[in-house]
């Protein structure tokens, strides 16, 4: 298998919208705080392992990467995310 074939297996996007995501930890009947915390947790660890990962909340797509830079844009993403969704 060639190696750009093994990095885009390799490669995670997470959907905390879409029913059919791409990781199956996040169930989809959980509230917006505990898919965001989920998608934290995942990011945090797939990019501490060198492991490319991307983000699409809504109609915005973060593309795979795995730089300390970008887990940082990853998680503010996150942490913007659904802020208007939740009640006070």
């Amino acid at each position: 298998m060639s190696t750009a074939m093994e990095a885009s297996r390799r490669r995670q996007r997470l959907d905390l919208e879409q029913r059919g995501h791409d990781v199956p930890s996040i169930p989809q009947h959980r509230t917006v705080t505990a898919k965001r915390d989920a998608c934290t947790y995942l990011v945090n660890r797939l990019v501490k392992a060198g492991r490319p990962v991307g983000l699409k909340l809504g109609e915005r797509t973060t593309a795979p990467a795995s730089t300390r830079l970008h887990r940082l844009k990853l998680l503010r993403e996150l942490a913007i995310y659904g802020k208007d969704q939740i009640a006070p």
